[in-house]
């Protein structure tokens, strides 16, 4: 694609990993689980508001576990394991959680995953309106009352074992911005190498739709 490149700011972005296990993990796997995770991140585990549901002695429960005083959670039930980070900011809460997350996927991995699953989201603001119409031109049309539209990218993962979806749409939440989410699907297991090569991938697709998210703290060009 020949498009020209848009440099947007991320003004708040949001992080979900979630892995898939090849075989359901019994209610006391949960328990070492909480205990490795409390070995590796101790102080930012929010021990007064983890919470253990169970309706069945073995298979039927929820662990939720609130990390860094409530900014971020991660609930593992049998067939699955997911952390969640709904607002962030800046390339350091990015950094932190991104690791506090490896962390978290490192104390389940003596169980073997099926899939993973890696979303990150993100409000972003062109520098000037003129820009952000220039960017939407292509969708409005104005005697059918459509504003703004977007687009939606599938693509091979090239540097890792998967795919990757990309959807580009207008911010319901900022003027002149757009809302970005990037979703990474492999069969690997969580790594901070995996990370890195999915965030690869998505930078070189979204320069392919001429959007550039600058998230701050990042390193200059």
């Amino acid at each position: 694609m020949d498009r020209k490149k848009h440099k947007t700011s991320i003004k708040e972005f949001s992080l979900q990993t979630a892995s898939f296990f090849v075989s359901p993990l019994r209610r006391e796997k949960a328990s070492e689980f909480l205990g490795r995770l409390i070995e590796s991140l101790g102080q930012y585990v929010d021990a007064k508001n983890t919470r253990f549901a169970s309706k069945d002695p073995a298979f039927d429960y929820q662990l939720t576990v609130s990390l860094l005083t409530g900014a971020a959670q991660v609930v593992l039930e049998p067939h699955s394991l997911i952390a969640n980070l709904p607002k962030g900011f800046n390339m350091q809460n990015l950094e932190f959680v991104s690791g506090c997350f490896i962390k978290v996927f490192e104390a389940a991995a003596p169980n073997p995953v099926a899939s993973t699953n890696v979303t990150f989201s993100a409000h972003c603001i062109f520098s000037n309106p003129s820009d952000y119409s220039e960017y939407m031109e292509p969708f409005v049309l104005k005697e059918m009352g459509i504003e703004s539209g977007g687009r939606v990218l599938s693509a091979a993962g090239r540097n890792f074992d998967g795919h990757v979806r990309i959807s580009i749409e207008k911010s319901a939440m900022l003027d002149n911005a757009l809302f970005v989410a990037s979703t990474s699907f492999t069969k690997e297991s969580l790594r901070p190498d995996l990370l890195e090569r999915m965030n690869l991938r998505s930078v070189e697709l979204l320069d392919t739709l001429g959007i550039q998210m600058v998230l701050e703290g990042s390193a200059k060009p």
